[in-house]
């Protein structure tokens, strides 16, 4: 709690009962907590500030002489600005007091033996900025007979200045966004006031997703539905992907790709209800498999920017939205996923298949394969054995990962160094290597500490091993989506070096 300093205003200034006051001469600021009022001026000019329910608003403004208020009686705008496209003042509300503060100014050195200035600075925090009002009161002098008020005041981006923040902290990286915060409305029965409220809210998101991603080109950004709510065109330009929901139902990516960039939509994956958090959970490796297949069927072109995606027929599907195809854009190799396990026989009829071009196809984890024209699979359609819910049929795509048609280990990996660097405040071991190739994927890569297994790289080719130091020996080995394991690549010369 701050120290409040006694003086007297030699009846200049309205009492202010258990007010913090600072005077200089004839200048003087107070702040009254019970009433949340700051008082400013000089023995001409008084201005009074307050800041209630919200609303931050200039009570009056006087002339201590003359007696005149330049004020209506409801108050006015102390500031007005415009933020992320749209108008700002006190009254619009949203505002809660974050902090204020009260101290002499130095003297000039240019103007010796005038009493110091007082200034005052508020800090009111909004949901979406922080507001800094900054007052200087300079008492009457030769000079100045009049005294001076002098203000300014200025807004800071909550996010942006987060964001960009952790950037420069760790360095290049990937950030999620959930939340309401995105979306036209969160609660089941529409609870809110009529219209769009939150509208400009989300184009504020908007400006702040671009501005950061201009800021740092090499940022990747993933969106999320709001528990499946909610997704636009305008967020997908900016988001490397966007989860499409959290299994609340069927806005799932079978609708909703016919509105919005799929290859955005699936790259990810599905929902994340369930998600493991122990390392050791069999789930994780599920879901490795799962980004996996989808790295897969990217690198084969069937998701990408000019994949085509169809909703073929089906008999004998559990929901209407359970098979979905995608394919190149030669239409040569397709996959139709399906998202949930028929009770019993299934057939689907694949859509715009080339007619003459001849398909192979095979299934994700049933063994069956057959070979046929397009125009005879469009004719009789594809029988999805029974199995796990997760099945997929591939077309032409049967060196997909964990199908065992891969026998070829990749190349080692070569040029591995190793580096004592520190990343987020924490000292460690940095190791970096060249990619390694393979005939199909390259799944992953295993880093081997003193011969033994430490941790695995799903994608690119750099691990920091926390808390580590530089006697231990690394080892970096490739592994395929089918279990091909490189010889081991090994390590440079060591040197030290400090990140930024």
């Amino acid at each position: 709690m701050r120290k409040a300093a006694t003086f007297f205003l030699l009846g200049f200034v309205s009492a202010l009962p258990g007010a913090e006051t600072l005077t200089s001469g004839d200048a003087f600021v107070g702040f009254d907590s019970g009433t949340s009022t700051w008082i400013l001026g000089t023995k001409v000019v008084e201005q009074r500030l307050q800041l209630e329910e919200g609303r931050f608003r200039l009570v009056s403004l006087r002339n201590r002489i003359t007696g005149t208020d330049f004020v209506a009686a409801a108050g006015s705008d102390e500031f007005r600005f415009i933020f992320a496209g749209s108008e700002r003042d006190g009254r619009t509300g949203g505002y809660a007091l974050r902090d204020y503060r009260i101290s002499r100014l130095p003297v000039p050195r240019s103007s010796p033996g005038i009493e110091p200035g007082l200034t005052l600075l508020i800090e009111l925090e909004h949901p979406q900025f922080l507001l800094s009002l900054h007052y200087d009161v300079y008492a009457s002098t030769p000079r100045t007979p009049l005294g001076m008020i002098r203000k300014w005041c200025r807004v800071t981006n909550h996010m942006r200045r987060f964001m960009l923040d952790r950037e420069k902290r760790y360095g290049t990286y990937f950030y999620r966004l959930d939340g309401w915060v995105q979306a036209p409305c969160w609660a089941a029965n529409h609870d809110h006031p009529a219209g769009q409220p939150h509208l400009q809210q989300y184009r504020h998101y908007l400006q702040l997703l671009r501005e950061v991603k201009e800021a740092n080109p090499g940022m990747g950004i993933q969106g999320c539905n709001s528990g499946g709510e909610w997704c636009n065109w305008d967020k997908l330009e900016l988001v490397e992907n966007n989860q499409t929901s959290d299994g609340g139902g069927p806005d799932d990516v079978y609708y909703l790709s016919y509105f919005w960039s799929v290859a955005k939509l699936m790259e990810w994956g599905a929902g994340s209800n369930g998600l493991p958090s122990a390392p050791d959970d069999p789930a994780i490796e599920r879901l490795r498999r799962d980004i996996l297949m989808r790295r897969y069927l990217k690198q084969e072109g069937v998701i990408g920017r000019y994949m085509r995606v169809y909703h073929p027929r089906a008999e004998g599907a559990p929901t209407p939205h359970t098979y979905l195809q995608v394919a190149n854009a030669e239409r040569t190799k397709a996959a139709i996923f399906q998202d949930a396990a028929p009770k019993g026989p299934a057939v689907v009829y694949p859509a715009r298949l080339n007619p003459d071009t001849t398909y192979r196809v095979s299934f994700r984890f049933a063994k069956e394969t057959q070979a046929a024209t397009g125009a005879e699979l469009m004719r009789k359609g594809i029988r999805f054995p029974p199995g796990p819910a997760n099945e997929m049929a591939l077309l032409n795509l049967e060196n997909a990962p964990g199908r065992g048609m891969d026998r070829t280990p990749p190349s080692a990996p070569a040029g591995l160094t190793k580096k004592l660097e520190t990343w987020g405040g924490r000292s460690g071991v940095a190791l970096r290597w060249s990619p390694s190739r393979d005939n199909v994927i390259v799944a992953e890569y295993q880093v081997l500490r003193d011969g033994k297994p430490a941790d695995h790289v799903a994608a690119g080719e750099f691990y920091f091993d926390a808390g580590a130091g530089l006697n231990s020996r690394y080892e970096v080995v490739a592994i395929d989506g089918d279990g091909n394991r490189s010889a081991p690549g090994g390590e440079k010369a060591a040197k030290r070096f400090k990140s930024p």
